[in-house]
């Protein structure tokens, strides 16, 4: 059996703020933003969620409120090692 997800874009949006909203005081405590929608949708540790779609758009929601991905990912400081 298929199950078919239909969702308007509005309907979209709502949900993807709704999500910002809920991982916003986490990313405030200096959370990345993985491990803060875990927390909050109850997901795994281990599930792999930065390449979905949802994922990506609470992401562009959350920079254009300035909650930028660089700093809020766990990546903001390391500096690549030189292979010699």
């Amino acid at each position: 059996m298929i199950k078919i997800i239909e969702q308007s874009t509005t309907e979209r949006e709502k949900e993807t703020r709704k999500l910002f909203q809920a991982i916003k005081p986490y990313l405030d405590e200096g959370m990345i933003y993985s491990k803060a929608v875990k927390k909050v949708k109850g997901l795994p540790s281990s599930y792999p969620c930065t390449n979905l779609a949802w994922f990506r758009d609470v992401v562009e929601y959350g920079e254009s409120k300035g909650y930028s991905y660089k700093k809020y990912s766990g990546k903001a400081g390391r500096k690549k090692k030189r292979l010699v």
